[in-house]
């Protein structure tokens, strides 16, 4: 579990991801926008098609997921 923690650290930094907490979620959020919440420890991405935002949860595993929805991630524990 650390090294996913870690590999989604990276990919914060890379995507530029912004911190706010639940009460402070962003008034006008761009589609696609991703964000880190500090107090429910969720990433959301903001789904403009949706209108709403969107937990991302990761699919951990040696494989892809078998039904891909938008916004999931895959954590592949075989590398």
């Amino acid at each position: 579990m650390d090294k996913i923690n870690e590999n989604m650290q990276i990919l914060d930094q890379m995507m530029n991801v912004t911190e706010f907490t639940y009460a402070t979620r962003p008034s006008n959020p761009l589609p696609g926008q991703i964000i880190y919440e500090t107090d429910t420890g969720d990433v959301l991405f903001w789904s403009g098609s949706k209108n709403q935002w969107v937990q991302m949860r990761p699919h951990v595993g040696t494989s892809a997921p078998q039904s891909p929805q938008e916004g999931y991630l895959w954590a592949d524990t075989s590398a």
